[in-house]
């Protein structure tokens, strides 16, 4: 049996860029380096809610300045200053064990399961089809699909599923 997997993605508002936080991250010299290494916080907590630890076996690690600098590509004096800076604003806060937490995160992310995004594809090939017909068509189709027999089929069906529910009340 396979396992069903859960795919994230991180919403941003359409003014992200735009918010006066983060224009007044992006004005501080390096700005754009903390800006870029906030989104990336953001993407490696996305699967959990904004928690950012690191789980090895049973144990439970928090990041340190050295292992942030591997994972994000960012200089780890950088680093340094923007989590101070992000803490400011709040958008970052540094638990008791350690860990990171980014409370803007819960509000930004998306989530589908394997099974959603297969259902999702098949209605998008099966509109992109529908949309290949003109409207006279599309009416055309529908009139002569549902042939008078079929309706008194879906008629006697709906008729003993209501009668069953009589029964069972």
């Amino acid at each position: 049996m396979a396992i069903n997997k859960r795919y994230y993605w991180l919403k941003l508002p359409e003014d992200f860029f735009q918010s006066e936080t983060i224009r007044w991250l992006e004005e501080q010299p390096n700005g754009i380096y903390y800006s870029n290494f906030y989104l990336k916080l953001c993407l490696m907590s996305i699967n959990d809610n904004g928690m950012l630890i690191r789980r090895v076996g049973e144990m439970y690690i928090p990041y340190d300045i050295k292992r942030l600098s591997e994972l994000t590509n960012i200089n780890s004096d950088t680093i340094m200053i923007a989590i101070n800076l992000l803490k400011k604003l709040g958008l970052l806060e540094v638990l008791d064990n350690g860990a990171f937490y980014l409370n803007q995160v819960k509000n930004m992310v998306g989530s589908e399961s394997e099974s959603a995004k297969r259902v999702r594809k098949h209605r998008n090939k099966t509109k992109a089809l529908q949309c290949n017909e003109t409207e006279t068509q599309k009416k055309q189709l529908c009139n002569k699909s549902v042939t008078q027999n079929e309706t008194t089929d879906i008629r006697d069906k709906i008729i003993d599923i209501r009668d069953k529910r009589i029964d069972i009340r």
